[in-house]
């Protein structure tokens, strides 16, 4: 394409198209169904995350260009008002003499436009010449400024644990309420992590099946467990109950059936959530160890060999970090719906709704850095888990070879940043990337 169309000419669009013509050839290369669609989806997160981080790193620079016209604006506008202050009449003869101060560098202040931050703040000496019309136009122009700059500052700061609550929530609701469209392999992932395995061995599901069937009864989840009735026994009577049986205890009784599904052992909530954090924490940590050290192995080897203590610790951190994030996401997704339940007397999805609100922005824990690669792949398995609801409720259906042509715009998308501009991608994706396609 670059021998049709000259040179370097339209490498975003060379490149574009590249990528377009590889992914729908490796596509329709590969034969297996599930394997299209989890490469797709993957590839199009990816295309999404970095897409987005292009497109808002052009409008940053755009508006940071905009600021500078603003200021040049500004700065030619003090100094025509510092010439005019300096004009007077001189008395005598009727003759008037315009006399300008030798000014080559004006004082400037930019007064009320705030400009902190992106730039240094200039000095700039407003004369009583500038007109009210003038200072409010800078006044609306400092306002339009900081909000943008507010925009982009949260937006840089907290989007990757916007994305991830909104993912986690998304999760939690299906999770709850649509417990088959789960893909297994994710399912026995949140079960355990959750403490759930262990309560209910290979009968996890059936205890959020019974929650949401709970909650469709509305008499009976406004009135709870009658007083006096162990939770084992009231249990038994409702559908899915007989999977449960084996984790209550045959005097225990518990106020909501939900509470008495989520923490068994006890009928004190604050308990729950010591009990299920005590349960996740040791199982995130098996996970986290072995993959910190991969980590390491792969991409830092020189680091291991010449400083392996140093590794170590850093490994052990890292890995402590993020097991207390992701036991206290899956704490607050189980045991933050008992502050509702407490509230209102009943079990509703709000607290559910709240509980994974929770779970997302325990995220806040991890370092910055890795934030936006846990969100997209909590958002990468939600929009999977959506997807499978929508067409099992009639919203919409599948389209007949969707997945290659996801995948191809995707790979077209990827392609189009890497050949361009390579240092949107992050460090370690970039890496991966390089080592597939080679050097840029």
């Amino acid at each position: 394409m670059r021998n049709i169309r000259g040179g370097k000419h339209g490498d975003y669009t060379n490149s574009l198209v590249a990528g377009m013509l590889a992914g729908l050839i490796s596509a329709k290369l590969d034969r297996s169904q599930s394997r299209r669609n989890a490469i797709a989806l993957y590839l199009f997160s990816r295309a999404l995350q970095y897409g987005s981080v292009w497109l808002f790193e052009r409008w940053a620079t755009w508006q940071q260009s905009e600021e500078d016209k603003i200021r040049s604006r500004w700065m030619k506008r003090a100094h025509s008002a510092d010439v005019v202050s300096a004009m007077h009449r001189r008395r005598g003869g009727g003759e008037q003499e315009i006399v300008e101060r030798a000014n080559p560098e004006p004082q400037l202040n930019w007064g009320e436009m705030d400009m902190t931050k992106w730039s240094p703040e200039p000095k700039i000496s407003w004369s009583p010449e500038v007109t009210d019309k003038s200072l409010e136009t800078k006044r609306d122009e400092a306002r339009r400024t900081r909000g943008i700059r507010s925009i982009i500052t949260f937006t840089r700061n907290y989007a990757p644990a916007a994305l991830m609550t909104f993912s986690v929530t998304l999760i939690t609701y299906v999770l709850v309420f649509h417990t088959d469209s789960i893909p297994k392999s994710y399912a026995n992932l949140l079960y355990k992590s959750s403490g759930f395995d262990s309560l209910y061995p290979k009968k996890s599901a059936s205890a959020f099946k019974a929650i949401s069937n709970g909650m469709s009864d509305v008499v009976a989840n406004a009135r709870g467990i009658p007083q006096g009735m162990p939770t084992k026994q009231y249990i038994a009577q409702l559908p899915y109950g007989e999977d449960l049986l084996p984790a209550f205890d045959d005097n225990i009784h518990h106020h909501h059936l939900a509470c008495g599904i989520l923490h068994p052992e006890t009928i004190y909530c604050s308990q729950g959530v010591v009990s299920a954090l005590m349960r996740g924490f040791p199982f995130a940590m098996k996970m986290y160890v072995p993959f910190n050290i991969a980590i390491q192995l792969i991409f830092k080897r020189g680091l291991v060999l010449k400083n392996p203590l140093a590794i170590l610790a850093k490994i052990m951190k890292s890995s402590a970090r993020s097991s207390l994030f992701f036991s206290l996401m899956a704490t607050a997704i189980t045991q933050a719906p008992c502050i509702f339940r407490a509230l209102l007397g009943r079990d509703t999805p709000a607290g559910y709704i709240a509980g994974g609100i929770l779970g997302g922005l325990a995220v806040l824990i991890e370092l910055p850095s890795r934030r936006i690669d846990l969100g997209m792949y909590c958002f990468l398995r939600g929009l999977q888990m959506a997807w499978d609801v929508g067409i099992k409720k009639g919203l919409w259906k599948n389209v007949k070879h969707g997945e290659v042509a996801l995948l191809s715009v995707s790979m077209a998308v990827l392609m189009s940043i890497f050949q361009n501009d390579p240092t949107t991608f992050g460090l370690t994706y970039r890496s991966i990337i390089t080592r597939i396609f080679g050097k840029n």
